[in-house]
């Protein structure tokens, strides 16, 4: 190491080299975070999905808690004398008779509050809101417009039984509808975007031996610095320095090529969203608009199902980007190392390095 650090000269040049390597580890130690952030985003996008579908979104829920308001309405019917199936022709009570259903109507609101507000959110949503979606969404309005009418306490029958035969009705329709609105559902977590993407999950995970293609370059050009950092074209080289050079350019070349394509993909994933539309949604939104969507109206479904991804996404451009850079910085240095030969001895004479 010696001849390396015999003058001030060769010691600014050496410590500038020691900073391509600092540079290089701490490179290595972001691209590290950056795969491990983004890949079980990509590789978990399908559970992620269905989770915020059926767990976020409750859908998990919607056949237990129509059934619910099914039971419900038909026992609030009761109170009446009234079994659902005189429903589509209701016999003319008397106008004395009364029933109070306050429990019925309290355990209905109780399951709209567990799933079936947000259902009916969704179902009306201007993206969500396709086919069977709507269908079901558009009953539950009926529900909740048919119970805000209910009178529960002392409600002449003549009326509340038409309203609970409605609910009745409304509900036995969205349980009838719930496997449709599960393939609505699966539509999307398994559309085309979203299988392209975990496809693409698992080629994601051997990007963590990528940065090591430049380590190894680094590898090559240190052995060349250390011999002297002259080539066999200028004064004191040799051959073997050459083949170190040569390399050491193939990795780096390797290395630039792949981080390059990483790169560009990233950018185009980040910048180009606004081009790709999402044919499976209602209005065929672009991506772009669809994420502002979600992360405005609901928040829980985006950090559930797309922050991950968003933020290793980026995390994983910086780290490109800063590669880049780093893929730049040191065939400049190389460069200037053989044309200045800092390394050359005072008296311009031939110093044998340690092969």
């Amino acid at each position: 190491m010696a001849q390396h650090c015999a003058t001030v000269n060769q010691k600014i040049w050496s410590g500038c080299y020691v900073l391509t390597w600092i540079l290089l580890f701490i490179g290595l130690l972001v691209y590290h975070l950056a795969i491990s952030s983004v890949y079980p985003a990509l590789a978990d996008l399908p559970d992620n999905l269905r989770a915020g579908f059926y767990i976020i979104f409750k859908f998990d829920y919607l056949e237990a808690d129509s059934l619910s308001v099914k039971q419900q309405a038909a026992a609030a019917l009761l109170e009446c004398d009234i079994t659902p199936t005189m429903c589509e022709n209701l016999p003319t009570p008397p106008v004395t008779k009364t029933s109070t259903t306050s429990t019925h109507k309290a355990s209905i609101v109780a399951s709209f509050d567990n799933s079936l507000n947000v259902i009916k959110d969704i179902g009306n949503d201007p993206y969500f809101g396709v086919n069977a979606l709507v269908d079901v969404a558009n009953d539950l309005v009926q529900i909740t417009n048919d119970l805000e009418s209910v009178q529960a306490v002392d409600a002449p029958c003549v009326g509340s039984n038409q309203l609970y035969c409605n609910i009745y009705t409304s509900s036995t329709q969205i349980v009838q509808s719930t496997s449709s609105v599960t393939a609505e559902l699966d539509k999307f977590i398994d559309s085309e975007q979203v299988r392209e993407f975990k496809n693409h999950s698992d080629k994601l995970a051997y990007l963590h031996a990528l940065p090591y293609v430049m380590v190894i370059s680094g590898l090559f050009f240190f052995c060349f610095w250390w011999k002297g950092g002259t080539c066999c074209c200028c004064k004191g080289g040799s051959c073997s320095g050459c083949l170190l050079v040569i390399g050491h350019f193939l990795f780096w070349l390797a290395f630039f090529i792949i981080n390059t394509i990483i790169l560009i993909v990233c950018y185009a994933i980040i910048n180009y969203q606004n081009e790709v539309s999402l044919d499976v949604l209602n209005g065929k939104p672009t991506i772009e608009v669809f994420l502002a969507h979600l992360k405005t109206r609901y928040p829980a479904f985006w950090d559930k199902v797309f922050a991950d991804f968003e933020e290793g996404g980026s995390f994983l451009y910086q780290a490109c980007i800063m590669f880049e850079i780093f893929c730049i910085i040191l065939p400049v240095y190389g460069i200037c190392v053989c044309l200045c030969n800092p390394y050359k001895p005072a008296d311009d004479k031939v110093t044998d390095y340690p092969a």
